[in-house]
């Protein structure tokens, strides 16, 4: 199902990005000659909106490749000039929350893989609704967000068993209120001991960490040389292209499943790109 503006659903930035995904969806094909590798970032797949998130998978097999994280970790470790004819597409999926497992259901369903980044306080507290407003998401649209799986997390046994079927989980800090203005011990907290306590309870290596919000606003420098020191790789909040890949500064372009199909198109477009530019400068030089 194709999802068109709805004004409960979707501000009026929507209709903009809407008038502008048309547009150059006219003008060009969005991935004709594109070299790079796209990471979508996505946070909650509501069960009401699971026939939008097959039409965008759906949509994004007839215009780019699938990549696993299994072979983005191989490519990230290799020193190979990367030239692709048509650009792969990596999927990543924010917070652990338990409607992830609607979208589950259609990964399977085109034998595709993902990570997922967990905050392990998120998973671990005793009130999972409280938490989610008060640290992941203290603005809702109820209209959005109304199930209770879309605001508490999966559990552990969930998260084994998603690793046990070739996805990827990564750390996305302890307690999702990391900020840049954190003393030293915080940071261990948020950056060190997440990976620890995901290793501990999940039995496995931890490559990867995605920093919170808006990487600008809760990574800083000392954050910055703790996250490379404890991970392979560091996703960010940050859209823009992968190719050359950077490890420490991955770019994602944010998405989600309520999304119009205009505004999904735009955001994976090149004319979106160019906005970006500054806060990518930005982070990687705060990631050299």
């Amino acid at each position: 199902m194709v999802m068109k503006y709805n004004s409960i659903l979707h501000t009026k930035v929507f209709l903009i990005k809407g008038i502008l995904g048309k547009l150059e969806s006219l003008i060009s094909n969005i991935s004709k000659n594109r070299n790079d590798i796209i990471v979508l970032n996505y946070h909650g797949v509501q069960k009401k909106f699971i026939e939008s998130f097959e039409w965008q998978v759906n949509f994004l097999l007839q215009n780019f490749d699938p990549i696993t994280p299994a072979e983005f970790e191989d490519l990230i470790e290799s020193s190979e000039d990367l030239k692709y004819s048509k650009p792969k597409f990596l999927l990543t999926f924010d917070d652990g929350i338990r409607n992830n497992l609607n979208a589950i259901s259609i990964l399977n369903k085109y034998s595709l893989k993902a990570y997922f980044f967990i905050v392990p306080q998120f998973v671990d507290s005793e009130d999972p609704k409280e938490f989610f407003l008060n640290n992941i998401r203290p603005i809702i649209n109820s209209n959005i967000d109304s199930n209770l799986e879309d605001f508490t997390p999966l559990v552990w046994s969930e998260l084994k068993t998603l690793s046990e079927n070739g996805h990827y989980i990564g750390a996305h800090t302890n307690t999702h209120a990391m900020t840049k203005n954190f003393r030293d011990e915080q940071l261990d907290f948020e950056i060190i001991n997440s990976k620890q306590t995901l290793e501990s309870m999940l039995d496995l290596e931890i490559n990867a960490f995605c920093s919170i919000n808006n990487t600008l606003e809760s990574v800083n420098a000392r954050a910055a040389k703790k996250i490379k020191e404890n991970y392979k790789l560091h996703f960010t909040t940050v859209a823009g292209k992968n190719i050359p890949l950077n490890k420490h500064s991955i770019k994602r372009v944010n998405v989600e499943s309520n999304w119009t199909d205009s505004a999904f198109k735009y955001a994976l477009g090149n004319w979106d790109q160019k906005r970006w530019k500054q806060k990518i400068n930005e982070v990687d030089n705060l990631m050299k």
